[in-house]
C-alpha cells in the first residue's frame, strides 16, 4: 500500500517534477506528496488504495502522459468509489480550450496552466493548497 499523501501528483516530466518538489518544499515542507509518472502507475496506485486513511486529499493531474491521456485517468478517478470526491486539479502546459472544456466536463475541479518560474509556481501552489487542503469542504467533512 502507498504511504498516505496529502497530494498525489501525476506528471511525466522529470524536470517539472523536481521543480514542483522544490517549490512545494519552500511553501510547506510538511506536505506529503506522492508522484506517479505515468498512467499505468496511476492505475496501480488506484488499485492499491484500500482505505480512507490512504487516500490523498488532492490530486494534481497533467493531461499529456506517455501511456494514458490525463483525461482518461480523470474518468477512471471519477468512476472509482474511493476517489470520486477527491478534488482533481488539472495542471497542464496545454492552453487548448478543447482540453480545458474536456477536463472540466470530465469532472476536474479546476484547470490551471503550469506556471513557469519558481515564484509564479510557488504562488500557484500556495493558492491551490490553501483552498483545496485548508478551506474546501469535502464529503468526509460531513460524514456521520
Amino acid at each position: 500500500m502507498q504511504v498516505p499523501a496529502d497530494i498525489l501528483y501525476i506528471e511525466d516530466n522529470e524536470d517539472y517534477i523536481e521543480f514542483m518538489k522544490r517549490a512545494m518544499s519552500k511553501i510547506n515542507s510538511s506536505l506529503r506528496v506522492n508522484v506517479v509518472t505515468d498512467g499505468k502507475g496511476t492505475l496501480q496506485y488506484i488499485d492499491d488504495v484500500t482505505g480512507i486513511e490512504g487516500l490523498p486529499k488532492l490530486i494534481l493531474l497533467d493531461i499529456n502522459l506517455p501511456d494514458y491521456n490525463g483525461l482518461d485517468l480523470l474518468a477512471k478517478i471519477r468512476s472509482h468509489k474511493s476517489l470520486r470526491y477527491i478534488p482533481v486539479v488539472m495542471l497542464s502546459s496545454s492552453e487548448n480550450p478543447v482540453d480545458i472544456r474536456k477536463a472540466l466536463d470530465g469532472g476536474a475541479n479546476a484547470y490551471l496552466v503550469k506556471p513557469m518560474g519558481l515564484a509564479p509556481l510557488m504562488e500557484t501552489l500556495r493558492s491551490i493548497c490553501n483552498f483545496w487542503l485548508n478551506h474546501h469542504q469535502t464529503v468526509e467533512s460531513f460524514a456521520a
